[in-house]
This record gives structure tokens, C-alpha cells and sequence, in this order.
């Protein structure tokens, strides 16, 4: 694709990205990885440095999974899983107790959806929607940088 290409980063922030650089910023199958909650919140205030006023985005984010999952996971796994050895091939063991334990660093961190919210409205950003395919599994959230007070009277020169 002309004009495309890939930038690596340190993992921590988007510090090679100057304030207000992108019009759009689209994240997925990335956030819901990174294996702190901090981390997390942190890459939601670096999208709003980079985003520039009045630009949307677009990101996807692991969300905080209840004891529903553990529930679903636990009846998937009753029907064949647990006794075949295949636990430890995808990340989980069996507590003493007969409850599950994802040991995967892979599967990263969850924040429940008023988590998100909040550093959104914090760091600037308006969240037009909220959806999920499964809402104990991953949250969409699309919006948009809103622009500086007084930045529309400025930039009219008024």
C-alpha cells in the first residue's frame, strides 16, 4: 500500500509520535494484550496526546470478565478438557479447589467499562459507542478528541 509503513516502538507509550499528530487512531487486537491495567490506561492518554482535535478513534479493549467467564470456561472445560492434558497447552491450570487459573500473560489485563470511560473523559476523549460481539469478552469504543476550549474562537481569529 503506498504511503504505508510500520513503526516499532519501547512498549510503554507512543513517544516517537509527535502531540496531535494523527487524525485517526485505530487499535485492535493490541490493547487487550498488554498485561497491565496501568500500561492500559496509560496507551488511552497517549492516544489522546496523538490525536488530534476533532479526530476519531477507533480501539478495542479486553473487558473486565466476571464470574460468568469463569463459569462458561469452567462448564467448556467439565465437558472434556480437564482430563486430557491440554489445559497447560492453552495457558491454564486447575486449582486445588477445581476452580481455573489463566497463567497466560498473553490473555493481559481487563478493565470493566466505567474504567475506560472515565480515562476517555480524563484525557479528552468522547466515546460515541460502546459495543461488544461478547460483552464478558472484548469492548469496541469509537469517538473523538474534543477540541481545547476556546480553540474554535482561535482558530477563527476571534
Amino acid at each position: 500500500v503506498p504511503g504505508l509503513h510500520f513503526d516499532v516502538g519501547e512498549g510503554t507509550s507512543l513517544a516517537q509520535y509527535q502531540s496531535e499528530f494523527f487524525d485517526v487512531v485505530w487499535s485492535y487486537i493490541t490493547l487487550r494484550h498488554i498485561p497491565s491495567r496501568s500500561l492500559i490506561l496509560g496507551y488511552l492518554r497517549e492516544i489522546a496526546r496523538v490525536l488530534a482535535p476533532g479526530g476519531r478513534f477507533i480501539i478495542e479493549v479486553g473487558n473486565f470478565r466476571g464470574w460468568q467467564w469463569y463459569l462458561r470456561d469452567d462448564l467448556a472445560l467439565r465437558i472434556g478438557l480437564k482430563r486430557t492434558g491440554r489445559l497447560a497447552k492453552i495457558g491454564m491450570r486447575v486449582r486445588p479447589t477445581g476452580g481455573l487459573v489463566r497463567y497466560n500473560a498473553f490473555a493481559g489485563a481487563r478493565l470493566p467499562k466505567r474504567a475506560i470511560l472515565k480515562e476517555l473523559r480524563a484525557s479528552g476523549l468522547g466515546a460515541d459507542h460502546v459495543f461488544s460481539y461478547d460483552p464478558y469478552d472484548h469492548m469496541f469504543y469509537t469517538g473523538h478528541k474534543t477540541p481545547a476550549r476556546g480553540s474554535e474562537a482561535l482558530s477563527q481569529g476571534l
